[in-house]
């Protein structure tokens, strides 16, 4: 159990798969009561060296789903047994996705309620050489741009090909009510389709039941096509798919001009309307049949999706706590400037990069004055910058909105007034 002298997203990670082990029957209270003897008869000791141990132990006890009579025997193990159990009987958090039929509808009131979570306790975190502050800083930005990549692999080769559609339907359903949910799923989307894991017809397939609806969704949500757009356009899907999907809404004209296609947008919006009449009558895209992939049942294969996507949605959250609070806050600014340096020149990459800061200015793992500090080295560099990267404006802006700087107008002008090309950024952040 590694993850007891680590930190807090590995002892989340290693919880949510004793959650799912333990739903599943596939591994017996006892073998988890066994599994835990030995870490539960040490953890007095690993407390010593690792603050949080008590913390890490109880969230993945929560996770394995232990009765209160096996939890009182592991902590009866302990010299501090009391201070476990505690712990354990403190309120455990909900998942993000607890059943197939649960959506992301609530995910604007969840972060709202996350913006008045306490600060991480920086104190505890021991004075650091700017090396090692500086190693820590490349780690997680090397692994924040591998995120996507070793899902997208993960997620479409291990799933059916026929169910490809499903996974596209579920991550854009969990994702169209919260803009930096879409920009992430956006950016697997991104990948999968740069590396043709999942094929342009289920792609389709999966869009098109969220389209259909959107004119209902929009009623509570009213930037659904604004979300919906930044998912499609990162599928790649042709502009003939494109204009297939936006006539099963009845505004399908606005969803095709957030799309912002290169082609002419009259020309669009004259085959969407013929399109509209020939299509309106299909119940829904055939998602494609591929003989050769493995036999798994629906059930399996929704579960897995389900699983999938509650991953994918998490990810933010945990790696914002990761990243933010294993380094000191006098470095902070030193991370969020070697993020957006490397986001830079991709929207794709700023979209996830604009992700992790909403998720740490929502929780106050980042201040105000480290976003600012770390965005002013690029923001002064931007009228360079795009010189070889045209786009460098619209990514610092994502970024700087990520991040809550947008809110702040003394920021957002100081920020701008680095860079000859300030107004624009302006502009740009008021959209």
């Amino acid at each position: 159990m590694f993850a007891i002298e680590s930190e807090e997203a590995d002892a989340q990670l290693v919880a949510n798969l004793f959650e799912r082990a333990a739903s599943r029957d596939l591994c017996s209270p006892a073998s988890f009561e066994h599994g835990f003897q030995q870490v539960a008869e040490m953890l007095d000791d690993i407390a010593i060296y690792a603050p949080m141990a008590f913390s890490l132990m109880a969230t993945m006890m929560k996770g394995a789903r232990l009765d209160e009579e096996r939890s009182s025997r592991l902590s009866s193990r302990l010299m501090h047994g009391d201070r476990l159990l505690s712990l354990l009987t403190s309120d455990v958090p909900q998942s993000r996705i607890d059943s197939p039929s649960s959506s992301r509808s609530t995910s604007v009131t969840d972060c709202e309620d996350s913006i008045t979570a306490s600060p991480p306790q920086n104190v505890l975190i021991p004075p650091m050489p700017d090396s090692d502050a500086y190693t820590l800083v490349c780690d997680a930005t090397k692994e924040l741009f591998s995120l996507l990549d070793l899902r997208a692999e993960a997620y479409f080769t291990r799933l059916p090909v026929d169910y490809h559609w499903c996974l596209v339907d579920k991550l854009v359903s969990a994702a169209i009510a919260n803009e930096f949910d879409a920009q992430l799923v956006a950016g697997l989307f991104d990948r999968a389709a740069a590396r043709r894991l999942c094929s342009p017809a289920s792609f389709e397939g999966g869009f098109a039941p969220v389209i259909q609806a959107l004119d209902h969704t929009v009623i509570n949500a009213p930037r659904v096509f604004e979300r919906m757009a930044i998912m499609l356009k990162s599928a790649r899907l042709d502009e003939e798919r494109s204009v297939r999907l936006a006539s099963r809404s009845k505004d399908g004209d606005e969803l095709l001009s957030w799309l912002c296609f290169h082609v002419a947008l009259s020309s669009m919006r004259s085959r969407s309307s013929s399109s509209r009449t020939s299509s309106a009558n299909d119940a829904k895209v055939s998602p494609p049949h591929n003989e050769s992939s493995p036999h798994m049942s629906d059930s399996e294969a929704y579960a897995m999706v389900c699983d999938n996507a509650q991953e994918l949605l998490s990810l933010f959250d945990l790696r914002a706590n990761t990243y933010f609070t294993r380094l000191p806050v006098d470095h902070h600014w030193c991370l969020v400037d070697k993020l957006v340096s490397a986001a830079i020149a991709n929207e794709s990459d700023a979209q996830l990069v604009a992700g992790l800061f909403d998720r740490a200015a929502a929780r106050r793992l980042c201040s105000p004055a480290s976003f600012e500090a770390g965005l002013a080295p690029i923001a002064q560099a931007l009228e360079h910058i795009t010189i070889g990267a045209p786009n460098a404006l619209e990514c610092i802006a994502i970024m700087m909105k990520g991040a809550h700087i947008h809110e702040d107008n003394e920021r957002c002008i100081r920020l701008a007034n680095r860079s000859r090309r300030g107004s624009m950024l302006l502009s740009l952040l008021s959209a």
